[in-house]
Order: structure tokens, then C-alpha cells, then sequence
């Protein structure tokens, strides 16, 4: 990373004692589940949700911690995408329609590729059975 891009990363940063007190909050809710992922690394991790969060208000973060009611502690991208009010249901990637196989027109041919490797692995255990 560039000297400019840092400065401006730090600049943008939200404040480390806001971190540290979030995570305090983490550690007071959840226990082992927070602190041992992060045993040994704590300051690299305030530091990433520093950066990870820049940008965001109070009243975001605010919302984001009253909002995360689940039973494990939050990654930074999940905390992130709760602050900002963003559910599954409005992030694509959980759309199963993103991922469906719609060209039928393969099927027939799939198929036909089965039956094959079906009678060719026939013939290799016929003929391990004579051998």
C-alpha cells in the first residue's frame, strides 16, 4: 500500500477507542467465542475494524450493535452489512436464483454422458472380474 493511501486510510479510520470498547462489548457478550478467535492478533483486529468500518456514524454502529442478536459473535463484514441495515435478502449472493442451472438444453446430453460411464465402468469391472 502507498504512504498517501495509508494516511488517507488513517484519517478515514474510525477512532481506536471506539473499536476497543466494541470489542470490550464482544468479550462481555460472548465470552470465549469473541476472545479466542482473536487471542494473540487483538491489536491487528482493531485495527482492520478500524479500517473495516470507516465511514460509519454513531448512530450506525449503535444500530449495528443493538441489531446482531445471534448466538456468535460477528465478523467484521457481518457487523459491517448489520450497521448499515443490509439483510440476506438484499445481498445477491443469497439469491439461489444466482446460482440455479437453467439451461435445460444440456440435460439430454448430461444424461447421455451418464448412461456412457455407466456401461464403460461395467466393462472395466466385467473384465477385472475375468482377469
Amino acid at each position: 500500500m502507498m504512504k498517501s493511501q495509508q494516511e488517507t486510510l488513517q484519517k478515514t479510520a474510525l477512532p481506536i477507542h471506539w473499536i476497543t470498547e466494541l470489542f470490550k462489548l464482544f468479550q462481555a457478550r460472548y465470552l470465549a467465542k469473541w476472545a479466542t478467535p482473536i487471542s494473540g492478533i487483538e491489536e491487528r483486529a482493531v485495527k482492520e475494524w478500524s479500517i473495516g468500518l470507516a465511514g460509519l456514524s454513531t448512530a450506525q454502529i449503535k444500530h449495528g450493535v443493538d441489531s446482531w442478536n445471534e448466538e456468535w459473535p460477528p465478523s467484521l463484514p457481518e457487523f459491517k452489512k448489520t450497521c448499515l441495515g443490509i439483510t440476506d435478502q438484499d445481498d445477491w449472493r443469497h439469491k439461489v436464483g444466482a446460482y440455479k442451472f437453467n439451461d435445460t438444453k444440456c440435460l439430454p446430453i448430461m444424461k447421455a454422458q451418464e448412461s456412457i460411464a455407466k456401461e464403460e465402468m461395467q466393462k472395466i469391472r466385467d473384465k477385472l472380474n475375468k482377469g
